[in-house]
């Protein structure tokens, strides 16, 4: 009570000696300064989110304009080089007219031959045929259709079938008399184009120059534009349209696919652009041409999120429209089109922060400044926490583009802030096999999990190191990918101490084994009985010797194999290895020891399942992975070897029913000379480099180790091998 009365009492004088705290709500002057700076709050944030939403639009506005500008600027060259190529095109029909200029009668096989001559090493890709268009009266007909049908000129067998079509009796007909080529388009032979434009046709005629009569009113070929040049007998004069008409002879005529102006597209970055929309027109509206990346785009081409331009081409007589369509979001980065949202939200951000800063400040000013202050402390720990790690740090987008580095980034790869940010860490990377980059890309980008793995890169100065990577991904709570947090350790000078340890252990382990084949030797010897038939205790002394050199000369290889695996010195020879062929000599291998123990042993694979990589290095792998399924499963107990063909990998799995693995040790496991409890406390013998070799040699092998276990039920390692991996550099070396 004396206790209770005590705080009671500084309670209250506590009170009484700071009452503008207890009492502030019934001061009128806290009242009129908690209003001053409640209103301030408001006016402040609301100003704060109009210049946030002014920032946004002005910084939409601008990234807009210089889109708009960069589009036009590239719409001009892509109008630019169709007008040349639909030049080029009306050039090769002018040239038909200077053809006829010469003043001899050009015949048929002349016109295949200056067709070919033109067209030859694709120079007019747009360029589908050319024709000879000849001007006959209704009382040449008859004689026109003989003399063509009698013309082995170019053919042997004439044309025997050529008539004027379609039929019918006309005062004129312009006809197609020569055509190239002839393959394919035998049916345009002989078709009066007076037909259906005899009126377009005698104003070309008289005007004189190149005209187009629009698209080729054939089904079949129903997608060529027909361009038409009126020729003149040489030397006549044609000043005045009577002039023309009296020196009259016929049309040169080609015929164009549009289409073919845009195939090449080399000089043409434009075209490569999403949502890129085409559309060319003749003068009377036509559309003669029009490609959309997005289907159904044609409609929306014009729409307000959408740049467009309408480009004039002018070539000859022919005056068409190229209208070009793009998304405003042409040319802009995935960050830049990001911009103007962070703007705003930073603007939004920055104000809702001073609003909640000033309401608490007119709430509860002391706690607002002690919990302002204790923001900024933990704020300068974090930057300082950042600014000097020892690793180096790289925050980038989903793309791998880099926003951000610590100092230690330039430190550590020798390139400056301003060269690294914007690049991906290919910069400095990009010296591992294709396939250990696209295992990183999968589990961090598709899989959204983190990944921690060993590379090599390269300074700037061109020496190499070597690295530990921890590669976060960035989501949102909706799981969306915003980036990645990339963290690099330095381990360059832990690897040469690594391998210059490994270079000892696999010196010492050579100097071992030449003594150790002795022994084994002499105990075999002993135990035939040529030194003396020896007692049954010596015999089982001799045997239980002969065992444990038997388990040295093991650890001794595997030392040895790790040994070469850490030094770079173990080499790959990649094979075709036959997987059922492999399982059974596993099975006449380890058979004396499953027997022993009473052990089942199951084979599954497919037959003739293949896998390209190293026989002896994958026997390895397995030989380790049974062993210690065979060590590790009670008398009685099931094992199975499994193989199957998984999309483009071999999926082989090695199941047991044993002891099974701890889930507290589960992650510790592939550790150099981790043994788990359970494994120690069932067999003692044991050096915890098998499984550290199996995920090493799997490596080596582009594959992957993974695996499942439950305690006291069993366990099931799974490793997937690609079916045709990349060469390395070291495989074409010797072992």
């Amino acid at each position: 009570m004396e206790g209770n009365t005590h705080t009671q009492t500084l309670t209250v004088s506590d009170s009484l000696r700071r009452p503008e705290i207890t009492n502030g709500s019934n001061d009128p002057k806290m009242k009129r300064y908690h209003t001053i700076l409640l209103t301030a709050a408001y006016i402040l944030f609301a100003a704060c989110v109009a210049v946030s939403i002014a920032a946004s639009r002005f910084a939409a506005s601008s990234e807009r304009t210089r889109a708009r500008a960069e589009f036009q600027q590239q719409a001009r060259g892509v109008q630019n080089l169709i007008q040349e190529r639909l030049q080029a095109h009306v050039n090769a029909l002018l040239g038909a007219q200077g053809l006829f200029a010469a003043g001899t009668r050009i015949d048929r096989p002349s016109w295949a031959s200056f067709v070919r001559g033109l067209t030859a090493h694709g120079r007019y890709p747009a360029l589908t045929s050319m024709a000879y268009l000849e001007s006959i009266t209704a009382s040449q007909r008859l004689l026109f259709e003989q003399i063509v049908r009698a013309d082995t000129s170019l053919n042997p067998g004439g044309y025997p079938h050529f008539a004027v079509r379609p039929e019918g009796t006309r005062d004129r007909s312009i006809v197609i008399t020569y055509l190239e080529p002839e393959t394919g388009r035998e049916d345009l032979l002989g078709l009066d184009l007076a037909y259906s434009h005899l009126t377009l046709l005698d104003d070309v005629r008289d005007g004189g120059e190149l005209a187009s009569l629009g698209r080729l009113a054939v089904s079949r070929i129903g997608r060529e534009y027909l361009l038409v040049l009126p020729l003149y007998r040489s030397g006549a004069p044609q000043d005045t349209v009577p002039e023309r008409r009296s020196a009259f002879i016929g049309y040169a005529a080609e015929t164009l696919s549009p289409a073919q102006l845009f195939q090449d597209r080399t000089n043409l970055p434009l075209m490569e652009t999403q949502d890129v929309f085409f559309e060319l027109k003749d003068s009377q509206g036509e559309v003669i041409f029009q490609e959309s990346v997005l289907p159904g785009l044609g409609a929306d081409a014009s729409g307000s999120n959408r740049f467009a331009e309408d480009l004039p081409l002018h070539a000859g007589g022919l005056s068409w429209v190229l209208t070009v369509s793009v998304p405003e979001t042409f040319a802009l980065t995935p960050a830049l089109e990001k911009e103007p949202l962070l703007v705003l939200l930073g603007g939004l951000a920055f104000s809702l922060l001073i609003f909640t800063l000033l309401y608490e400040a007119a709430n509860a000013r002391r706690r607002a400044m002690i919990l302002a202050g204790k923001m900024t402390g933990e704020l300068g720990k974090f930057q300082l926490a950042v600014k000097y790690a020892s690793n180096h740090i790289i925050i980038t987008d989903p793309d791998g583009k880099i926003l951000y580095i610590n100092p230690s980034t330039e430190r550590i790869t020798g390139y400056t802030r301003t060269e690294i940010i914007g690049q991906t860490a290919r910069l400095w990377g990009g010296r591992m096999p294709p396939e250990y980059y696209r295992r990183l890309w999968r589990i961090i980008k598709e899989e959204k999990k983190p990944f921690d793995g060993e590379l090599t890169n390269r300074r700037k100065d061109g020496t190499e190191y070597e690295a530990v990577v921890h590669i976060s991904p960035i989501l949102d709570r909706g799981g969306q990918l915003y980036g990645f947090v990339g963290i690099e350790e330095d381990i360059t000078q832990q690897k040469v101490l690594e391998r210059a340890r490994s270079e000892f252990v696999s010196l010492t382990s050579h100097q071992l084994r030449t003594p150790l084949t002795a022994i084994r030797l002499t105990l075999e010897t002993l135990r035939s009985g040529i030194g003396g038939s020896l007692s049954e205790a010596q015999q089982e002394m001799i045997g239980r010797a002969a065992e444990y050199a038997v388990r040295m000369a093991d650890t001794i290889h595997t030392m040895l194999t790790v040994s070469r695996v850490e030094t770079g010195t173990l080499s790959v020879v990649r094979d075709s290895v036959s997987l059922a062929s492999m399982f059974e000599d596993l099975r006449r291998e380890q058979e004396p020891v499953f027997s022993r123990k009473h052990q089942q042993l199951a084979l599954e694979c497919p037959s003739g399942l293949s896998v390209g990589t190293d026989a002896k290095l994958l026997w390895e792998i397995l030989s380790n992975l049974l062993s210690n399924a065979i060590a590790y499963t009670p008398d009685g107990g099931s094992i199975r070897l499994r193989a199957a063909l998984a999309d483009d990998r071999v999926r082989i799995d090695v199941v047991d029913t044993g002891y099974g693995i701890p889930s507290s040790e589960q992650e510790r496991i592939f550790q150099k000379f981790f043994r788990a409890t359970n494994a120690t406390q069932k067999k003692t013998s044991g050096t915890g480099l098998g499984l550290y070799l199996v995920r090493s040699l799997t490596t080596l092998l582009d594959g992957e180790i993974a695996f499942t276990s439950i305690e006291h039920q069993g366990t099931t390692f799974t490793l997937h091998l690609p079916l045709n991996p990349p060469p390395h550099e070291q495989e074409h070396s010797d072992r």
